[in-house]
């Protein structure tokens, strides 16, 4: 194994010192030691200092930023500035990190210099629970190894069990890729990690290193979401993905697309950023990540009742009315009165 002197541990922070202490008692029984250790604290306005007092056996450096940049921004703020050592980890001050995590990443990046990252499962426990630490007795080192970006993509498509905050980077990946919050906004993580596999392969270790707290303050609670960004997400899932596709691909993001979007993604957003079932599914047929099959009633209900329409035989008259204008023969009948769908025989995918 190579030396923690290697490593740079970054943790995240804004106003949250009691989430940040269990953080640092984590980091503290870490089995790999030498690491440099810094808090990155986004213009909190909580008083820290008794946390910090509390370890100052750590090597830890406390950097308070002057202003505000935004959860995203302040992760991306560590990426550029902290990425002079070999490997990098930005990690997150409300979860709880497995004392071997650090040791067992690093060793499985020195043991294969192709892999770029190496990332860990999670496991999650609602704020006020006590951690499951439980289930830690019987883990150990499984790793699986993504040759590319596609096979990365289907195992998030497929799992989903992957914890970003856990990712340890070779520092010079970081240099090389960028996080794009304009386009994806609170959800860049995953099309942040797909961009970093093009460039070699990547891995994961089986196993939940990681406590992930469930708590009403997360970004994934707090921060803003469009329709458009629903959509990107799953552009980002397609365009990993190779171009020839097979049908288990195509089964595999169909399948995620339709529950991401139609059963959980539309609803999640703000009311002003809802811009109407019909013309949700629309767009996202138009631009691929969604088929006129994967229109399913129950679905679309959802979809309804977050837009206030909650008539059940109105979402089943929508459910026919969207399959017939979204079919080939229904735009067709259609005519000149819907001359805006009539590129959409484009949006179909050749093999489906």
């Amino acid at each position: 194994m190579g030396s923690g002197s290697q490593v740079t541990l970054v943790i995240t922070t804004f106003d949250r010192p009691d989430y940040l202490e269990e953080c640092l008692a984590s980091v503290k029984h870490q089995t790999l030691t030498g690491f440099r250790l810094v808090v990155l604290d986004n213009a909190s306005a909580a008083d820290y200092s008794g946390v910090l007092d509390r370890f100052r056996e750590l090597p830890m450096s406390y950097v308070r930023n002057e202003t505000n940049i935004g959860a995203a921004g302040n992760i991306g703020k560590a990426m550029r500035r902290y990425s002079d050592s070999k490997y990098l980890t930005v990690f997150h001050d409300d979860d709880i990190m497995h004392p071997r995590m650090l040791e067992w990443q690093l060793e499985v990046l020195e043991a294969d210099p192709e892999i770029q990252f190496v990332s860990t499962e999670y496991a999650a426990f609602d704020d006020g629970a006590a951690p499951p630490r439980r289930i830690w007795g019987n883990v150990g080192l499984d790793i699986e190894v993504y040759e590319d970006q596609s096979a990365l993509a289907r195992s998030l498509l497929g799992s989903g069990g992957l914890c970003f905050g856990s990712t340890m980077y070779r520092s010079s990946v970081l240099k090389q890729i960028r996080l794009d919050e304009e386009r994806f906004s609170i959800i860049w993580d995953r099309p942040f990690l797909l961009d970093a596999a093009r460039l070699g392969t990547s891995a994961l270790i089986r196993a939940p290193l990681v406590l992930y707290r469930h708590h009403p303050g997360q970004d994934t609670n707090t921060g803003s979401l469009s329709a458009k960004n629903l959509i990107e997400l799953m552009r980002a899932y397609r365009t990993a993905l190779p171009s020839d596709w097979s049908r288990a691909d195509q089964q595999l993001f169909y399948v995620h697309a339709r529950d991401f979007l139609t059963r959980y993604g539309y609803a999640r957003l703000a009311p002003e950023e809802r811009i109407g079932a019909i013309t949700f599914v629309r767009k996202s047929i138009r631009n691929k990540v969604l088929r006129v099959r994967d229109v399913r009633p129950g679905g679309l209900a959802i979809m309804m009742r977050a837009d206030g329409k909650r008539a059940l035989p109105a979402v089943i008259d929508a459910a026919r009315g969207a399959r017939r204008r979204l079919s080939p023969r229904g735009r067709r009948a259609a005519g000149d009165q819907h001359p805006s769908l009539s590129d959409r025989g484009q949006a179909r995918h050749p093999e489906e």
